[in-house]
């Protein structure tokens, strides 16, 4: 198995759990903090869509959140128990993939 092969296999269930986290922490917004979810654009994902109406802007929304949420804990989720076990696995899966991503990047360049 090549070099690549092994970083895909290993770091893959942390880009997953990364995006399946995405997914849970923008479904909370909307089922249990609509308000705040209205307030931050109507967020949604490629794998669940509202019922309300959402704009081309929902998508930008989407990953604005993303980004923010990587560094600042919104007030909803530190009072949402399970919002908050879900920042942590997006946290730890973006951590761990781009991390990894890196460490192989600058093994490849030392090695070649």
């Amino acid at each position: 198995m090549k070099y690549e092969s092994i970083l895909v296999v290993v770091l893959s269930p942390f880009c997953l759990a990364a995006i399946i986290a995405s997914y849970q922490l923008i479904i909370i917004e909307y089922k249990r903090h609509k308000g705040q979810w209205i307030a931050d654009g109507k967020p949604f994902t490629k794998g669940w869509k509202p019922k309300e109406e959402y704009s081309i802007g929902s998508i930008f929304a989407s990953g604005r959140l993303l980004m923010i949420w990587l560094f600042k804990t919104p007030n909803w989720i530190k009072n949402d128990e399970e919002a908050f076990l879900w920042l942590k696995v997006l946290r730890l899966g973006v951590a761990v993939w781009n991390g990894g991503l890196i460490i192989a990047l600058i093994v490849y360049l030392v090695l070649k």
